[in-house]
C-alpha cells in the first residue's frame, strides 16, 4: 500500500493535526480511530479513513480517521489552539465526542449574516459572565458557547447556567427544551439566569463586552476565550449593537420553571414563561446566589 507523508503536530491525547508534503492542505486525523460508517454531511469537513500514514519526523507509522478543512489558515489556527484547551472525557478521542464541535464550527462558517436573536442571546451570555467577574468569579473557561454536547451556557463541576436574555420588562423567556432543565437528568444543581437588556447607544458591543472581560480574567485563561470567541462567533465581533442592562440579573433553580404538561405523542414543544410567576424567596440576585455557593468562590475566584 503507498505510504502518504505528514508532518504530525500532537494537539492532545490520540488528536493531530498534520499538513502533507505535498499540499497545505488543513486536516485533523484521530489516531488509531476504526472506519466512520455513519455519513459526514459537512461541507467545509471532508472524511476519509487513511492506513499506513507515515509521520515524517516521528517515522512512526499511522492510521486512523482523516479529516480535511476547506477552510482560511486563520480560523484553523484558532480551531487547533481550541481544541487543545477542550476538556474529552476519555482517554482516547472518539469521533462522537468530535461531532457537535465539527457540527458547531461548521456552522459558523456558514454564517453570512448575523442572527439577530443569537446577537442578544450573546450579549446577554457576556453581561452576565461579566457581572460574575464583578463579584470575583470567573467562569469564562467554564462558559460552554456552543462547542460543548452540553446544552447549557455555563457548567462547572458544581452547577450548571443557563442563560435567557430577553428586550422584554416582564422578563418573559421562551423554553423549547423540557430535558434541559430536568433536575432529575444532572448531577449538578441547575439553575436559569434571567437577563433582561435593552438596545442603547449607552450600551457595549459584542466585543466592548469582551475586552471588558479580558480586562478581569486571569491572563492563563484569556487565550482561551479569546479563540472561542473568534472560532464561533467572529461575525458578531464587529456588530455595532450596543446593548444596555437596566435591570438586575435574577437566578433561579431548574425545578421552579413552570413546565407544560405533555404526553408522548408530543415530540416538541415550546412554551413561554412570566418570570412574576415564580415565587420571589426562589429568584436570587447574583450576590446572593454567590453567597450560597461559596464553592464558586473558593474554584473559580479570579483575584490573584
Amino acid at each position: 500500500m503507498k505510504e502518504t507523508k505528514y508532518k504530525f503536530e500532537l494537539i492532545q491525547k490520540n488528536l493531530y493535526s498534520i499538513i502533507s508534503e505535498h499540499s497545505l492542505t488543513y486536516m485533523l486525523f484521530i489516531d488509531g480511530h476504526s472506519n466512520i460508517l455513519s455519513p459526514i454531511n459537512y461541507q467545509s469537513i471532508k472524511y476519509s479513513h487513511q492506513s499506513n500514514i507515515l509521520d515524517v519526523i516521528s517515522k512512526k507509522k499511522h492510521s486512523g480517521a482523516l479529516f480535511k478543512f476547506s477552510i482560511n489558515k486563520k480560523l484553523f489556527k484558532y480551531y487547533v489552539d481550541y481544541l487543545r484547551v477542550l476538556n474529552f472525557s476519555k482517554d482516547k478521542i472518539s469521533y462522537t465526542e468530535l461531532r457537535q464541535t465539527f457540527k458547531t464550527i461548521e456552522e459558523s462558517f456558514k454564517e453570512k449574516k448575523v442572527n439577530n436573536k443569537k446577537l442578544l442571546g450573546l450579549h446577554g451570555e457576556l453581561h452576565t459572565l461579566y457581572t460574575f467577574l464583578e463579584y470575583g468569579v470567573d467562569l469564562t473557561n467554564s462558559f460552554q458557547s456552543e462547542l460543548s454536547e452540553t446544552k447549557h451556557d455555563i457548567k462547572t463541576e458544581e452547577i450548571l447556567i443557563e442563560i435567557k436574555t430577553t428586550r422584554s420588562l416582564n422578563r418573559n423567556h421562551t423554553f423549547s427544551d423540557l430535558e434541559q432543565i430536568n433536575p432529575d437528568l444532572y448531577s449538578e444543581n441547575g439553575f436559569i439566569a434571567s437577563v433582561i437588556l435593552e438596545k442603547n447607544n449607552l450600551g457595549n458591543t459584542i466585543s466592548e463586552w469582551v475586552n471588558l472581560i479580558l480586562m478581569k480574567i486571569r491572563p492563563e485563561n484569556r487565550g482561551s476565550f479569546i479563540r472561542k470567541m473568534h472560532l464561533l462567533y467572529n461575525i458578531y465581533l464587529d456588530n455595532p449593537s450596543r446593548y444596555l442592562s437596566k435591570n438586575p440579573i435574577l437566578i433561579t433553580e431548574f425545578h421552579n420553571i413552570p413546565k407544560p404538561v405533555i404526553t408522548d405523542a408530543i415530540q416538541s414543544v415550546e412554551w413561554q414563561i412570566r418570570w412574576e410567576s415564580i415565587l420571589p424567596e426562589k429568584v436570587h440576585s447574583v450576590k446572593d446566589f454567590l453567597q450560597s455557593s461559596q464553592s464558586l468562590h473558593s474554584k473559580y475566584s479570579h483575584i490573584e
